[in-house]
Formats: C-alpha cells, structure tokens, sequence
C-alpha cells in the first residue's frame, strides 16, 4: 500500500505541479517546447495523484483501479521518450533519465499487486 500513497499518491501530486505550475522549465528539461497539452498532463497527474491517496482508505480492488492508470501512463511515457531519443537524438536530461524511474515504478506496482492476493481481482463463478 505505501507504494501506492506514497509513490503513485506524491508522483501525481508532483508531476502536475510539475506541468501546470513550472511548464517552461520541465518542457525544456525535457527538450521539447510547452504547450496545453502539458497543462492537460498535468491534471491527469493530480487525478492519478488523488487516486494514489485514496488507496490509504479505500483498499482491495481499488488499488488496481489505481495501478492501472498510473503504470499505463508510465510505461506509455517511457516509451515515447526512448523514441525521441531513436529518432531525434534527444539526450535531454528531462527526456532520459526519467526512463528507468517510469519502467520500475510501473512494473514494481503491478508485480506488488500481484503478489498480494488482497489487492488483486476477485474472480466471480459467473466469469469461468
């Protein structure tokens, strides 16, 4: 559970102060230029953010509900960096070291939620 208060809770949190509050400078870390859609970024982050907090309260197949969002997004991201670090060669700091913390904190949730029966989906008679 604390990875996803503390981890999916405070990345949300975090990265929409990032993208609404300081755009210019995360934009340019990154090496790409801010625009709206950063903005839009943003209040997807504090939606995941408030998700993560929740799960302090709200347990079992919520935590899923949660993990879910955040590690598409994630991985999602991931992906999109490597591929302009392939096609345009930008080694931007923003743009490269965010890389590992997005695969191992996606992948880390999913294998923690798998490992915990608690947290994952109950399978009903009627599914089988």
């Amino acid at each position: 559970m604390a990875h996803l208060v503390v981890g999916i809770g405070l990345f949300g949190l975090w990265n929409f102060i990032g993208h609404t509050l300081m755009a210019e400078q995360i934009a340019q870390s990154i090496g790409w230029t801010s625009n709206g859609f950063q903005q839009e970024l943003g209040w997807v982050s504090l939606g995941i953010g408030i998700a993560g907090l929740l799960c302090f309260w709200i347990r079992d197949r919520f935590w899923w509900a949660t993990a879910i969002p955040f590690s598409t997004f994630l991985l999602g991201a991931a992906g999109i960096h490597l591929v302009e670090i392939m096609e345009k060669g930008n080694l931007n700091p923003g743009n490269t070291w965010i890389i590992l913390p997005d695969l191992l904190m996606s992948l880390t949730v999913i294998i923690l939620l798998l490992l915990n029966r608690r947290g994952a989906p109950e399978r009903s008679d009627k599914a089988r």
